[in-house]
C-alpha cells in the first residue's frame, strides 16, 4: 500500500474545497482523492517546468487503495508513464514510482488553484473561480483548434 499527501501549506484550500457548501449542502469536491486527482490534472497542463521532486512538509494522507477503488490508480500510472517514457515504471513493485508523479503534480495544481482563488476573494469557496478557469481552458483549446482545423492533441 502507498499513500500519497498533500502539502501542508495548502490546508486552508483543501479545507474549503471539500468543506459542504452552506448553499448546496455538498462540497466542491466530494474526496480529497477527487480534489487530488483535480489538482494534479491542472498541475500536469500548467507545468512548464518538467517533473523535479519536490520536498514538502506532508499533510493529509490519501492511500492509494482509495485511487484504486474507484478506479481512479489509472491517473497516477499515466503520468508516470509519461514523465517516464516507458512502461517500465508499471512493473511489479514500483507502485510508489508511480504515485510520486501523482503527488507531484497536485502539489503544483494546488499552487496554481490557490492563485486562482486568492485573485477571487470574493468567491468564498473557490467553485466559481474554477468553473471560469475552466471555462477559459476550453476557450482557449478550441482557439487552438480552430486555428488550423486539426484537433486538438491533449499531453495525455
Amino acid at each position: 500500500m502507498v499513500s500519497v499527501y498533500f502539502p501542508e501549506e495548502h490546508k486552508p484550500l483543501i479545507d474549503l474545497l471539500i468543506e459542504r457548501r452552506e448553499e448546496t449542502g455538498s462540497p466542491t469536491f466530494p474526496t480529497m482523492m477527487h480534489l487530488m486527482c483535480f489538482a494534479a490534472m491542472v498541475g500536469y497542463s500548467e507545468s512548464r517546468e518538467g517533473f523535479q521532486e519536490r520536498t514538502f512538509r506532508k499533510g493529509s494522507e490519501i492511500k492509494s487503495e482509495i485511487f484504486d477503488g474507484d478506479g481512479k490508480d489509472g491517473l497516477a500510472y499515466l503520468l508516470a508513464m509519461q514523465e517516464t517514457g516507458s512502461g517500465e515504471i508499471l512493473r511489479e513493485g514500483k507502485e510508489s514510482d508511480c504515485y510520486i508523479f501523482l503527488e507531484h503534480y497536485a502539489s503544483i495544481g494546488l499552487q496554481i488553484i490557490d492563485s486562482w482563488t486568492s485573485n477571487n476573494p470574493t468567491d468564498v469557496d473557490g467553485i466559481e473561480t474554477l468553473l471560469n478557469q475552466m471555462k477559459n481552458e476550453a476557450h482557449l483549446r478550441l482557439d487552438e483548434e480552430g486555428k488550423d482545423g486539426a484537433p486538438i492533441n491533449p499531453k495525455i
